[in-house]
């Protein structure tokens, strides 16, 4: 067997973290021990390694939290300074050891049980402080209770500690295999490779017996310790604690068939530990796949590690696999039954299944112990042997790690093990690049996505980038045997391009990669139909983007019939697919404006991840929410509005209970769900309810950004710009004024590292401050920063004019509504002319799409037309606007009725203006009763609306002679506005005094 040339290398400490220095939130209130520490810490983080960035974030989580729930707070502080101090303990001895400790190393196993209780805490205080302040009382000895349990347990773990040289000589173990000046670097350093006596039943797991792994050039005696049985042991009773749940469902579902009841299908016995969103399983299968495939057989023994399965191995998916608890057990029993060698394929073979098997329970936290284990273990093989084989297996179970790591929300060290696979690979591709370029490419490929997952877009893009260059190499010797991996590669970086703004080059990666899916389907349907499928389903998303509407359409359509024939012949195994498909098919649609298309097609999507949550509520709970937001938008443009808030807020309830269980993976999913459910209630009506819930997204966004900047900015920078709105319809100007300074200066700050990217956002907030500033009275700078919205719609529209021309037309409509109030009619006319051209242009291709945006404009247009004093031609386009509004209305009633309404009340005005009080009186008591019918079903949101206009319809009828009328309606008016003043006294005194003033002149008339 060939050995490797070289040996681990320890990586450059300068640049273990790329990640900015931590610092502690000054608002954040903390002992000054703890914040001196913190601040130690800190410093140490590039030397000490990427979990110790991870741990410091999460502790600062934990505080901002403790200070808003303002409870246990002393408590709190003595846990943070226990596991501190321990985190000091490692630190230091990576310092000392000029190494620092790496994902997967001896040292990371033994800390692992530190990070869990760390992480554990942090997830029970998130549930605590989710309580309203009541239940938070009656929890808070709970909580106090749980802290000292933790406490006890991190007191116990740390008597498991050996002392800090052992530590130091643990961490140099994992690394350099020359380190002793007697090891040859072409000899093994040991005639024989250590060996490890397992007990022989899973009963007999709690029984110590460690492993004893020597150092080059030192005795054994002096060796740190890696206790593998107590790992085990620990995995194995979150496996015995599943399999107790699972009996008692199984109890509860015969009781049920015994009584002649049917059993809950939310009772089915689901993993019941971590949801996967969509995009995770997506990543698990090719991983997985990846995995099984990870060497090519007959390219030498150095390639036949432990990642070579069977063809007939299966990657389990959740449908028709044999359940991976009874497969983990067999495993466990295995590999405790006998004398096992730590360094046999069979043994690491099997600790990689255990890991997949934990993971496809749901057990993310074991699955990610057991692949830390087996890391340690391969790194140690490396530094005692230096085989290829061993360097190989190094590699794959880090890439296997990665994402366990990524699972659970660990990031930075997800990132730095996938950094350490590509950089081991291009050593050995550099040497025998024949054998080795392939493997390099996967892990390129790997570390491309969490660099992506970091918000490093540029250097994402770079890995991406030689992925594909080596894979285009690779299809050119072997085409048949590389197509799919360079089909795969395309679509991934089609991503990446995207992300920084290169569409173009995104497109052209993506159509290249559907022409070889293509030719694999060809040959082969029933090997590709399905990925074929899923590539067409994200094309269509980037011809739309390019303004392809049709070609997008059909697209998705294609994708769609694939998938439904999958369905058809395995329904359980594709379901999902479908399900995906179909709410790609709605967005579609509605961007066509075929709205009622559009929610058929989510609601057939929401009732099969309805049905599928139901049978595995884990797994599929994700995918729910998002589909339940996904219909409240679509529900929103149909005019449902209260429909939209139920359905946005069944998905934030999920979204909160998904981010309980995993705060990593769902605190962006929460933020947006968060932020969309504002909108809606604002939509409904519901203006303080919306005002909460964006309050608790911008607090909860502010301290995600202040862990996770570069990640999480963005985002509060849009939450702002919703926020600032809010504001304004509260009445609180001055606040709005200043909120959304802030949002326009963090989309200033993006820009400047992204220029395109945030570009369109910028000026959509740009957009509102102008808005807020007319209404300070501050014309002139209204006017001012409407100017650069409207400059940079014009650019973007120039780019792209199918994406923006909607965009561009809104904010010129809005640009001469200023300029008209500003007293530059001229102008005005001006402007908004030029905004109807884009509009009309776009409407001859797209008429469903544009003709709401139309109809809208040419109300625009005719205010601007009367200011002019052109009635005549503002009466036309008025009447334009209602023919087209007509028009949606008989196909949508509910989605146009308030728009027609408000055109028809304009034109109401437009007609008395012009002597037309008989056409006026006719026109305005068909308005009213259409804002009759808008009260009944939404009060909340036109209860006031119906006052005003019920009152200028009274003053009509009056006018016309209709006293009775008059007088009836008048009292229906004064009794919206009593009832409004009642909720909002000071927002509606001068409103109720006019209309009483009214309703009582209309009275003593009658009296006369």
């Amino acid at each position: 067997m060939a050995r490797a040339q070289g040996s681990l290398a320890a990586p450059d400490p300068s640049n273990a973290a790329s990640t900015k220095k931590l610092t502690w939130d000054d608002g954040v209130a903390a002992a000054d021990t703890v914040v001196s520490l913190f601040s130690e810490l800190s410093d140490l983080v590039p030397l000490a390694g990427p979990f110790l960035a991870m741990g410091l974030g999460v502790i600062k989580e934990i505080f901002a939290i403790v200070q808003d729930v303002r409870n246990n707070k002393s408590a709190c502080e003595a846990f943070a300074t226990k596991v501190m101090e321990t985190f000091h303990e490692f630190a230091i001895a990576a310092k000392s050891a000029g190494r620092p400790i790496l994902p997967g190393s001896s040292a990371a196993v033994l800390l692992e049980p530190f990070v869990s209780r760390l992480k554990a805490f942090l997830t029970e205080i998130q549930n605590y402080a989710g309580l309203s302040l009541w239940r938070r009382t009656l929890k808070r000895d709970e909580i106090k209770e749980t802290l000292a349990s933790h406490n006890h347990e991190l007191e116990f773990s740390i008597l498991k500690l050996t002392s800090q040289a052992t530590l130091v000589q643990l961490i140099r173990s994992d690394y350099e295999s020359d380190m002793s000046a007697s090891t040859s670097p072409s000899q093994p350093s040991s005639g024989r490779r250590n060996k490890i006596d397992l007990p022989s039943t899973l009963q007999a797991l709690n029984v110590a017996d460690p492993e004893v792994a020597p150092v080059p050039g030192q005795s054994s005696s002096a060796t740190p310790i890696l206790d593998i049985k107590d790992q085990l042991h620990s995995v194995s009773i979150a496996l015995r604690t599943e399999i107790k749940r699972r009996n008692t469902v199984d109890e509860g579902k015969a009781g049920a068939n015994a009584e002649g009841q049917q059993p809950s299908n939310a009772s089915e016995a689901s993993p019941a530990g971590h949801p996967f969103t969509s995009d995770e399983m997506l990543q698990l299968r090719r991983l997985q796949d990846q995995m099984k495939h990870m060497f090519l057989r007959g390219d030498g023994e150095d390639l036949e590690g432990i990642f070579v399965e069977d063809d007939s191995a299966s990657i389990s998916t959740g449908t028709g696999d044999a359940d991976p608890v009874q497969s983990a057990l067999a495993h466990l029993d295995d590999l405790c039954s006998d004398t096992v060698s730590t360094t046999s394929s069979k043994t690491l073979r099997k600790m990689l299944d255990l890991s997949k098997d934990f993971r496809n329970i749901g057990l993310l936290d074991e699955s990610l112990a057991v692949a830390q284990l087996l890391t340690a273990l391969c790194r140690r093989n490396v530094v005692q042997n230096g085989y290829a084989v061993d360097k190989s297996n190094l590699g794959a179970a880090l890439m296997a790690l990665s994402l366990s790591l990524r699972l659970v929300g660990r990031h930075d060290e997800a990132l730095a093990s996938s950094e350490e696979a590509a950089d081991m690979f291009k050593q050995m591709a550099a040497r025998e690049p024949g054998k080795y370029n392939s493997v390099l490419a996967r892990s390129l490929g790997i570390l491309a996505t969490n660099q992506d997952v970091q918000g490093e877009f540029s250097e994402s893009l770079g890995n991406a980038q030689e992925c594909l260059g080596i894979y285009r190499k690779l299809h050119q010797l072997k085409p048949t045997g590389f197509a799919l991996d360079l089909a795969r590669a395309l679509s991934n970086i089609s991503v990446y391009l995207a992300n920084v703004e290169r569409h173009e080059e995104a497109f052209k990666a993506t159509e290249e990669s559907v022409k070889i899916f293509r030719a694999l389907y060809a040959a082969a349907p029933s090997d590709h139909e399905d990925e074929l499928a899923l590539i067409l389903c994200n094309y269509s998303n980037e011809l739309a983007a390019a303004g392809r509407h049709t070609d997008a359409i059909n697209a998705i359509e294609e994708s769609l019939k694939m998938t439904r024939s999958s369905y058809a012949f395995q329904p359980a195994a594709h379901e999902a697919e479908l399900a995906v498909a179909l709410s790609n098919y709605s967005n579609h649609l509605a961007q066509l404006g075929r709205r009622q298309e559009a929610v058929q097609a989510i609601e057939e999507c929401l009732k099969r991840h309805r049905s599928m949550f139901a049978a595995r509520p884990a797994a599929y709970q994700a995918d729910l929410a998002r589909t339940l937001l996904n219909y409240s938008v679509r529900l929103l443009e149909d005019g449902n509005f209260l429909a939209g808030v139920d359905a946005a807020e069944e998905a934030l309830t999920m979204y909160r209970t998904l981010h309980a269980m995993r705060p990593a993976a769902f605190e962006d999913k929460l933020m947006i769900a968060l932020r969309l459910y504002a909108a809606q209630l604002s939509q409904a009506g519901r203006s303080k309810d919306a005002l909460d819930a964006i309050e608790e997204c911008v607090t909860k966004l502010r301290v995600l950004q202040a862990r996770r900047p570069t990640v999480f900015e963005a985002e509060l920078a849009k939450a702002l710009s919703v926020y600032t709105t809010m504001l304004m319809i509260a009445g609180k100007a001055k606040e709005a004024l200043d909120v959304v300074k802030e949002s326009i200066a963090m989309y200033r700050s993006l820009r400047g590292s992204r220029p395109e990217t945030y570009y369109g956002d910028l000026a959509r907030t740009l957009c509102c401050q102008s808005i807020q500033l007319t209404g300070a009275g501050q014309m002139d700078k209204a006017l001012e920063v409407m100017e650069e919205c409207v400059q940079i719609f014009r650019t973007l529209h120039a780019s792209r004019p199918d994406t923006f021309a909607v965009e561009l037309a809104r904010a010129l409509s809005l640009y001469a509504d200023e300029l008209s109030e500003a007293g530059k009619a001229d102008e005005a006319l001006k402007v908004i002319e030029e905004g109807l051209k884009i509009n009309r242009s776009m409407k001859a291709f797209r008429p469903a799409l544009f003709e709401l945006d139309l109809a809208r404009l040419l109300s625009t247009y005719a205010d601007q037309l009367s200011d002019a004093g052109r009635g005549d031609e503002a009466i036309d386009a008025l009447e334009e606007s209602i023919k087209l509004l007509r028009k949606l209305h008989i196909a949508q009633p509910a989605a146009f009725e308030g728009d027609l309404a408000r055109t028809l009340d304009e034109y109401s005005h437009l007609l008395s203006a012009a002597g037309r009080d008989d056409d006026a009186l006719k026109v305005s008591r068909e308005s009213v009763d259409m804002f009759r019918s808008l009260y009944a079903s939404q009060p909340a949101l036109f209860e006031s609306r119906l006052a005003r206009k019920l009152l200028m319809f009274s003053i009509r009828l009056d006018k016309a002679g209709d006293h009775d009328e008059a007088l009836s309606v008048a009292q229906e008016s004064l009794e919206r506005f009593q009832s409004l003043h009642k909720a909002e006294p000071e927002e509606f005194a001068v409103e109720l005094q006019r209309a009483t003033e009214w309703h009582a002149d209309l009275m003593a008339y009658s009296d006369e």
